[in-house]
């Protein structure tokens, strides 16, 4: 899933491919608040490793919606989106 790939119409929605950065940065996300553990429990619930990701361009949108979900159940903060979001630094 490193290529370019193009829109698919007999593809279901979780099988479209999606921007692989914004997963890493959900997980990276995961791993500064949560521990490193949490963010290799994902990796492994989404049958991605960390350094697996690292290196992909793409990733599936069910992959990118699982990991969303992961980080809604670890938290309860209804800004955690925002708090995703907000630039580092």
């Amino acid at each position: 899933m490193t290529s370019n790939t193009r829109y698919q119409a007999t593809l279901k929605v979780g099988d479209q491919s999606y921007p692989a950065y914004e997963l890493r940065s959900l997980v990276y996300f995961v791993a500064r608040r949560y521990g490193q553990s949490q963010a290799e429990r994902l990796g492994s619930e989404i049958g991605l490793g960390l350094n697996e990701l690292a290196k992909l361009n793409f990733v599936f949108v069910w992959q990118v919606d699982y990991a969303m979900a992961f980080l809604a159940d670890l938290d309860q903060d209804p800004q955690i989106g925002a708090r995703l979001g907000r630039p580092t630094g």
